[in-house]
């Protein structure tokens, strides 16, 4: 997703980072779109809980909430807690800030399948003729 519709879509300039804590990066971003496959208040938490400090609940709800009108933050836990579930990320928990657990989150690296060399033709011999 680009800046632009990045910055249209949750409102950016209405950022508070005293109750929402740091603006999430780009990268941020564009992890949690890919998880999450479509832009909604998940999107705006997944991108809060992937920050390299990660996120506790209170600046999942003051973000979504904030954002997203009628958003409180329990559901965007819910839909974490299901995505590392599925293998999709993976959740672990930091020290605690204001109080509060704080959760960060990464997405699993999909194996790749190793490459297989090509089997080497054999040369005909005198027993396979």
């Amino acid at each position: 997703m680009s800046k632009t519709s990045i910055t249209s879509a949750y409102q950016m300039k209405n950022w508070r980072e005293k109750t929402m804590g740091p603006k999430p990066s780009e990268k941020n971003w564009a992890d949690a779109h890919a998880v999450n496959g479509v832009g909604n208040v998940n999107t705006v938490a997944l991108a809060q809980y992937m920050r390299s400090g990660g996120a506790h609940s209170g600046e999942v709800t003051a973000a979504t909430g904030a954002l997203v009108a009628g958003a409180d933050g329990g559901p965007q836990l819910n839909r974490k807690n299901n995505l590392a579930k599925a293998g999709k990320i993976t959740a672990v928990v930091l020290a605690k800030r204001d109080g509060r657990v704080v959760y960060k989150t990464e997405l699993v690296k999909q194996a790749t399948p190793k490459a297989t060399k090509p089997k080497a033709k054999r040369k005909a011999t005198k027993a396979t003729k």
